[in-house]
């Protein structure tokens, strides 16, 4: 039977995707307001409570809630502690810490749809008119909702966002880990994954900002719980009483829900559907392996696939735009690139693009299966390879042994653990090489920065994943061991289990908490700026900024920028213009004595200086520059100065008409007197 928990974590997923997809419906019939998000959401909500309450299914549930506390109350007072701490850790972190780079693109795109009640025809980004990116309409819907009904904010509305969607990944992971067999220490994981910056953890540092990819992992978690309850089959030796044994009968709705929920993370973010439906391949290659059943497995996987598959290609491509994957067919098109902006042929413009290197390494860069198996164990420990400090470089006999340990204890657990638990482990084994063999993939397919270390960038993110599973296996099994002896093993085994579930929060939840408080000071530092350019800056001035952004300005200020737009890696005719754009701006800040023609071209109305540790929710600056970098250029007057940057005014500016008009454009909303 499902418990509290689990109900809790399938009401905060399905709710998330059931308010997105009719905010999509809204959006695609161009029906997005305030009165509509208001109705549409609150009577979708009245309509759910009253079949509940009339169906008697609260009763049901609770009464089934009696059974499972009963069953295991250490387990659920350890789950539910767990919860409640994450809750007051996470209640008081501030929402200036969501200026992030991603954050404020997909908010930028949200605005954007609010503003035009639909997706707009055209973006305004990087200086020109797109087709605007709809791989993500589903949750760049939603945002539009939450937008029109908390505020434009952005810090604000994604503090709140933020709030709930990281208390909801911890609450889902922990019904995850409980569905397959893992009860006991399921709060652990959760906060090793989702708390952990003791060790670090790829979903942790994401937390720290109201990314998309943490919405998309909400969704196909939830996907993944679903796609459990309807592959599985209770066990044939009784193990695991309370766990994955007492499965609920199903029934083709919830086959049906499954797929919906991994198809609307496909709308959402690509990479966390397509790590929720590997993971939903390698449950039913283990279930196949130790219980058997093929065809019924086979079937119902294939169910949830077919209609996972039509969701996500439904919220594709019914919106208007660019699904911006054009990049990925090879480098032709990047060849014409380098040739337009007279580039040498080994350019990488999406390595450029990423760290700023002009003159790029030079030799052979390609990756080969060794790197990518070096990057994936530093992944799994939570390191990222690209990033790790040259003090805390691993030897290999580091990175070998959890790897050993980690296949060490899958084959114990094979060998003498119980049917649920060894189904968990070999799909935590499958899943992992999923990850692996995708990484290679990737690395052997191509030669550019960004699809050459995909498995790297995007997929090893979840590396960690199946090591945390298969550990928590190991100890689940050990404890289950030693409960079998009788009825004082069990409650010894019960209490030490919440003991650790209690000691391990001491340990993850304070590197939870607030980031370093000069840090804190840089951000508020930020925005004073950000809030003086949005106050001072003509509605049709331009800002132009010594590193690129991608909705910084557009968000925060309601102006353009010309260096702010999306990172079109593999949208090879945006990255030429943003390219082209970057190498421009370069010039001009390495002698701005000849910029001022540049900057009348681009109607540039201010120019921004930053400093190095100050982002302004960006990357790395186009160039170097000295402390005061235009004290000796007469046509640039410093009119703000803070310590995280100084804003200069162009004398004479006047807008020109021949650019595209901010006023009144979707996504833009100047407060300049």
């Amino acid at each position: 039977m499902r418990g509290p928990i689990t109900f809790l974590a399938l009401s905060l997923g399905c709710g998330f995707a059931a308010v997105a997809s009719l905010s999509f419906v809204l959006v695609l019939l161009g029906l997005l307001t305030l009165p509509a998000v208001a109705i549409v959401w609150t009577l979708t909500s009245a309509a759910v409570w009253v079949v509940a309450l009339t169906t008697n299914a609260v009763g049901v549930h609770i009464r089934r809630w009696g059974g499972v506390i009963a069953d295991d109350p250490w387990s659920t007072l350890a789950a539910a502690a767990t919860i409640v701490g994450v809750v007051a850790v996470r209640w008081t972190y501030p929402p200036i810490a969501n200026m992030g780079a991603t954050a404020m693109r997909y908010w930028a795109d949200a605005l954007e749809i609010a503003d035009a009640g639909r997706i707009p025809v055209e973006t305004l980004q990087w200086g020109t008119l797109l087709r605007p990116a709809t791989s993500k309409s589903v949750l760049n819907s939603f945002n539009a909702g939450i937008s029109l009904l908390t505020g434009r904010g952005p810090l604000e509305s994604m503090g709140i966002l933020l709030f709930i969607v990281s208390v909801s990944l911890v609450i889902v992971l922990i019904a995850l880990l409980w569905a397959l067999g893992l009860k006991r220490l399921a709060p652990i994981g959760a906060l090793a994954l989702f708390a952990n910056q003791v060790t670090g953890s790829e979903f942790t540092a994401d937390l720290t900002r109201n990314l998309a990819e943490n919405w998309g992992r909400l969704a196909a978690l939830v996907g993944v719980l679903l796609a459990i309850f309807a592959l599985r089959r209770p066990s044939e030796d009784g193990a695991g009483a309370g766990d994955a044994a007492d499965a609920d009968p199903i029934g083709p709705s919830e086959l049906v829900i499954a797929g919906w929920m991994l198809g609307a993370a496909g709308g959402t973010h690509l990479v966390a559907a397509a790590i929720g439906a590997l993971f939903v391949l390698a449950y039913a290659v283990g279930q196949i392996a130790i219980r058997g059943s093929p065809m019924a497995t086979l079937s119902r996987t294939v169910g949830v696939g077919a209609v996972a598959f039509v969701v996500a290609t439904l919220s594709l491509v019914l919106p208007a735009g660019d699904l911006g994957f054009g990049g990925a067919a090879g480098d032709a098109e990047y060849q014409a690139l380098r040739s337009e902006l007279g580039l040498s042929p080994t350019f990488d413009p999406t390595r450029f693009l990423v760290t700023a290197e002009l003159h790029q390494p030079s030799g052979d860069e390609t990756l080969g299966i060794d790197d990518v198996a070096i990057a994936f164990a530093y992944r799994a420990a939570g390191w990222n390879v690209q990033v790790v400090k040259p003090e805390r470089v691993l030897p290999p006999w580091a990175l070998i042994m959890p790897i050993v340990l980690v296949l060490l204890i899958v084959v114990m657990v094979l060998v003498w653990g119980t049917d649920d638990v060894r189904v968990t482990v070999l799909c935590a084994a499958v899943f992992a090489a999923f990850l692996f063999l995708g990484g290679v993939a990737f690395a052997l397919r191509y030669d550019l920065y960004a699809l050459e270390r995909f498995g790297n960038r995007r997929l090893f993110n979840y590396a960690m994943l199946p090591y945390v599973i298969v550990i928590l296996a190991g100890a689940e099994g050990a404890l289950r061991w030693i409960a079998a002896r009788g009825r004082a093993q069990l409650r010894l085994v019960s209490l030490s289990a919440c003991g650790l579930v209690i000691a391990s929060m001491f340990v993850f939840l304070p590197s939870a908490g607030w980031p370093k408080v000069e840090k804190l000071d840089s951000l508020r530092e930020q925005v004073g700026l950000l809030r003086w350019i949005g106050e001072h800056v003509p509605c049709e001035g331009r800002v132009l900024a010594d590193r690129r952004t991608l909705g910084t300005f557009q968000t925060m200020t309601g102006h353009a920028a010309v260096l702010e737009g999306m990172g079109p890696h593999i949208r090879p005719e945006v990255l030429t213009r943003a390219i082209g754009e970057l190498l421009l701006a370069k010039d001009f800040f390495e002698d701005p004595r000849r910029g001022r023609r540049y900057l009348n071209e681009r109607g540039v109305a201010m120019v921004v200086a930053t400093r190095p540790f100050a982002e302004f929710a960006g990357w790395g600056r186009v160039a170097k520059l000295r402390p005061h970098p235009f004290q000796d250029i007469g046509y640039l007057r410093p009119v703000y100065v803070s310590p995280v940057g100084i804003v200069y005014l162009v004398e004479g500016s006047v807008p020109d008409p021949s650019l595209p008009a901010v006023e009144g454009r979707p996504g833009f909303r100047c407060t300049a007197g």
